[in-house]
């Protein structure tokens, strides 16, 4: 139970908003023009937009702005599209047949499905895939450890800022749906994330000191707005495509695990970068030094939420959750790919 008295305290200040966005009162030009056709158009606008080439940008950005809409923040359309069913149905239409090409074309898993017949197996496959996938250990990681200059530290930085400026809520969003263990190790990750009830610990604060010390608050504004990079959206779009859609909740599960087994692997890596170039500041470095502690645990933890689980789940439900830490792989497989051309990239 909180005390009362400590019910909204904290050391730092909290008078910039969050996630820091800027307010948007409707979509895209682009992104409206669709929502104003009928079916018939909009079917044909998106089956162009499927076959169009380099059609990942496009795609990424569309999916990143609807799910503006499932979080409420500032940044998500003040219009009265909730309002008029034939409107929100064109959005749901529109988010589904793209995350449908996005999951299954963009994010075509080069892993096969195991043959399981009990959930003990389950578990031993996804405790070796979870370390043994070729997201672990990613080069990206090595070059930003080993060789990424300052300027570009600081640059990356802000993206995983962006990239983890709501995986409270994310994670709040994967309860849903699940029962008993599974439940149970989700909720204990959200409280976790919430920094076991004192705002000082929430993991989102850490990320705002990160931005103080920088003095980035204005910056991150101007720079998610121009030039973020758009590939860097990939990973959390494909975990909100599963997040926001609720028969997909045990793909979360599975999605979710994945990336909390990465987090040592490469947050120790950004710590040898940051070491390299002398950026010292604890302000900056608290939320990669205490996941560095905290995340080993959770992925282990899901695995055995699974294992436990009663009533013992059902083989379909199995496949899913192993489908979605394949998925996650994959994501951050290309994702990361990306960003290492990226940064490499000439005059950048």
């Amino acid at each position: 139970m909180l005390k009362q008295e400590n019910i909204g305290y904290s050391r730092f200040p909290h008078d910039q908003y969050w996630p820091p966005v800027n307010a948007v009162n409707e979509f895209s030009l682009t992104l409206n023009s669709l929502l104003a056709c009928n079916m018939g158009e909009i079917t044909s606008q998106l089956n162009d937009i499927i076959a169009a080439k380099n059609n990942e940008e496009l795609i990424n950005k569309y999916l990143a702005e609807i799910y503006s809409l499932y979080y409420g923040y500032k940044d998500a359309p003040r219009l009265d599209f909730w309002a008029k069913p034939e409107v929100f149905s064109r959005i749901e239409f529109i988010k589904l047949t793209l995350e449908d090409y996005f999951i299954n074309t963009l994010l075509k898993s080069r892993y096969e499905l195991p043959e399981i017949t009990s959930v003990a197996q389950v578990g031993d496959y996804l405790r070796f895939f979870v370390e043994h996938n070729y997201g672990v250990n990613h080069t990206f990681f090595d070059f930003v450890a080993d060789e990424m200059p300052e300027q570009q530290m600081k640059e990356f930085l802000l993206l995983e800022v962006m990239r983890n400026e709501i995986v409270d809520d994310e994670v709040a969003l994967m309860v849903p749906g699940l029962q008993h263990s599974m439940k149970q190790v989700v909720v204990s990750n959200l409280w976790d994330e919430c920094g076991n009830g004192a705002i000082d610990n929430f993991h989102t604060n850490w990320l705002r000191r990160l931005l103080a010390a920088h003095n980035d608050w204005s910056n991150i504004l101007e720079y998610r707005a121009g030039q973020k990079p758009w590939f860097a959206s990939i990973s959390s779009n494909s975990f909100n495509a599963i997040l926001t859609t609720r028969f997909k909740c045990h793909r979360a599960y599975g999605h979710f695990m994945t990336t909390e087994a990465w987090v040592a692997p490469h947050f120790k890596k950004i710590l040898q970068g940051m070491d390299r170039v002398g950026i010292n500041d604890q302000n900056v470095r608290v939320y990669f030094d205490a996941h560095m502690r905290i995340d080993p645990h959770h992925a282990d933890e899901m695995i055995e939420g699974l294992l436990k689980n009663t009533p013992e789940l059902a083989q379909v439900v199995l496949y899913d959750i192993i489908k979605g830490a394949h998925q996650a792989a994959m994501a951050g497989e290309i994702m990361y790919n990306k960003l290492l051309e990226y940064f490499r990239g000439n005059g950048h």
